[in-house]
């Protein structure tokens, strides 16, 4: 995480500001900052929970990084507005000229249709990863996972429903707004996921109605 974030510090300094290529130069910043997490996180489930399947074990770690990846994406994808104000922007600029859009102006009015074709792209992406976060998730195994299940599984439901918010409407590109989940439906995840936690129907059920958005 510090090489990583130190070599892309360094690349906005020189240029002034911090741009990112193309969607792989977005996703190799983004494993920088959240998957190193994703598989440190992994490690100490691990010194937790008895794994003795090895092919169970191997499925898990072979996901901690795509889980972290896809919660980044989602941050990125919501924060446009916020992050523009500050003067940064992480979304790719291949990605934004594909559409016609300079990344300057990705919150004009006039640009917000294009603008919201590029977040449409990432949020697809980041829904890949997150369907494999899913899987991650429902791989600790039972009961000695059940922690893991609902520490995982409670950002998890949360970044699906703020991606349908970035999805269905356009405050990731107004000034001043952005797309968020109510304190409402925080407290009714918190309250599904500590009960669905421990059988895998359950979860997959809560899971499923986030992913459409609720």
């Amino acid at each position: 995480m510090s090489s990583g974030m130190r070599e892309y510090s360094a690349r906005g300094g020189a240029r002034g500001e911090l741009r990112l290529g193309d969607l792989p130069d977005l996703e190799r910043y983004c494993y920088f900052v959240a998957g190193t997490v994703g598989e440190l996180l992994t490690e100490l489930f691990l010194a937790a929970v008895p794994m003795p399947d090895a092919a169970r074990r191997a499925q898990i770690c072979m996901r901690a990084v795509p889980f972290g990846l896809g919660l980044q994406l989602v941050n990125i994808v919501k924060d446009v507005a916020k992050d523009h104000a500050r003067g940064v922007c992480y979304l790719p600029e291949r990605l934004a000229a594909e559409q016609g859009v300079p990344l300057g102006d990705i919150l004009l009015p006039e640009r917000r249709e294009a603008g919201m074709a590029v977040l449409r792209r990432l949020c697809a992406r980041a829904r890949e990863h997150l369907a494999e976060a899913e899987e991650y998730t429902l791989a600790w195994p039972l009961p000695a996972g059940a922690p893991v299940r609902l520490f995982c599984a409670v950002p998890l439901a949360l970044a699906l429903a703020t991606l349908a918010e970035v999805e269905r409407g356009t405050d990731a590109l107004v000034p001043g707004r952005s797309p968020k989940v109510s304190r409402a439906l925080v407290a009714e995840i918190l309250g599904e996921a500590a009960a669905a936690g421990a059988d895998d129907e359950a979860l997959r059920r809560m899971l499923a109605r986030w992913r459409g958005g609720g």
